[in-house]
């Protein structure tokens, strides 16, 4: 019949498809096949599972034990296999890739692990290293207490890594640092999950128990004579208590007496400078009934570093050739992060400032400009009537140069 056929050609559509025996060179952010994509004709009202099945006969794969995604081996993955192939975007002429692996199901994420270690290399900032463990599909809506023994089985099969449940937390990577810890009650979803997002494993000395007000920062204790920092303690604090709960915490870390404890934010971790402590604004946190989610600090995320210092003793000031030495260009940067090998960061440093120079003109007078308009009518030919443009170069002389400082 030719109106089928007519209505069969219409919904035909060419697709471009990998070979997945073919090995594949693979870079930093993408991937480079080997050889050209493939052409396969299908019809885009059949199902993504009828894809799946001409796909597993046309390459003598296991239908169970590969994935399609959408584009190239970083696009989406197309989890729903009910749907039509144009219902999942499949137009004439995508590319779709195949990959080896267990497929996605609605519902679950393919995230990226790592795990995270601190980077005891710079005194300043506080730095980590990443090293990417494997690749992993995740039921959203599991916890992250059952997600524990999953990871620890995982990376033993995969990198021999021996992990204990107990002794490991689960983080989002927030660009170079680590951030948000999620607690074991906690579900998936509340990471804001997309695919091949990564996540960091931490490993621990103890075991921890935090609550949903839990919240982990970092402290540095400020030597105001030396002028240098000591090692980070990590502290768990909640969220909700005042600033004298956490005066207690500070003095049970550091030793220095509550009372005399005074503390400051540091904006960033990352790009954190001891030059930055001549401009940071102290506070006592002894005595306070402010929370610590209230001003002047409104902590409300994990990894946050605070710096302290016993008020007993004056900061030292420093000499010119100490900041100096302390400053540098105005960014610094090593190579990209690389992961399993380094770390990266980045300081910033205000450029200086400098004079700016005005130059003021005096405003003619009313009645003057007047004057001299009626002169010039007269025909003098001059602004003050004397034929010798006496006027305008008085103006010149009046010319006041100023020299306005910069105000830091």
């Amino acid at each position: 019949n030719w109106e089928k056929e007519f209505i069969a050609e219409n919904n035909r559509i060419s697709l471009k498809i990998n070979d997945p025996h073919k090995k594949e060179t693979k870079s930093s952010s993408v991937s480079i096949l080997s050889d050209d994509y493939q052409r396969i004709i299908v019809d885009k009202r059949n199902t993504v599972d009828e894809l799946k099945g001409k796909l597993a006969e046309k390459f003598k794969l296991d239908v169970n034990n590969f994935l399609l995604r959408r584009g190239n081996a970083r696009g989406v993955e197309i989890k729903d296999s009910t749907m039509t192939i144009s219902g999942a975007h499949l137009f004439n002429g995508t590319t779709v890739h195949i990959e080896i692996g267990k497929p996605s199901r609605p519902g679950e994420y393919r995230l990226i692990f790592l795990l995270c270690e601190y980077a005891d290399d710079d005194e300043d900032i506080i730095s980590y290293n990443y090293t990417e463990l494997f690749e992993l599909p995740c039921d959203q809506d599991m916890k992250i207490s059952d997600l524990k023994p999953i990871l620890c089985k995982r990376a033993k099969e995969e990198k021999d890594l021996d992990l204990d449940p107990q002794l490991i937390r689960i983080g989002e990577k927030s660009g170079e640092r680590l951030g948000r810890i999620c607690k074991d009650g906690q579900k998936l979803r509340k990471m804001n999950l997309y695919d091949r997002k990564t996540i960091a494993i931490q490993r621990l000395s103890q075991p921890e128990t935090l609550s949903a007000d839990s919240v982990i920062v970092l402290v540095k204790c400020f030597d105001t004579i030396r002028w240098t920092l000591s090692n980070f303690q990590e502290i768990v604090v909640d969220r909700n208590e005042v600033l004298d709960y956490f005066a207690e915490r500070l003095e049970e870390k550091f030793g220095i007496p509550k009372a005399h404890i005074e503390a400051t934010r540091t904006v960033a971790v990352y790009s954190f400078s001891k030059l930055d402590l001549l401009e940071q604004q102290w506070y006592k946190v002894h005595n306070s009934s402010y929370k610590l989610t209230d001003g002047p600090w409104y902590l409300s995320v994990d990894g946050v570093m605070f710096i302290i210092r016993d008020n007993r003793v004056k900061i030292r000031a420093l000499t010119n050739k100490e900041k100096q030495d302390m400053s540098g260009d105005n960014w610094k940067s090593v190579s990209p992060l690389h992961y399993g090998s380094s770390h990266s960061h980045y300081r910033y440093e205000r450029p200086k400032e400098r004079a700016l120079k005005i130059n003021v003109k005096k405003r003619e007078k009313d009645g003057e400009k007047n004057g001299d308009e009626n002169d010039n009518s007269n025909g003098n030919g001059s602004g003050s009537g004397n034929g010798n443009g006496k006027a305008k170069d008085e103006s010149t002389e009046n010319d006041d140069e100023r020299i306005i400082e910069p105000i830091c």
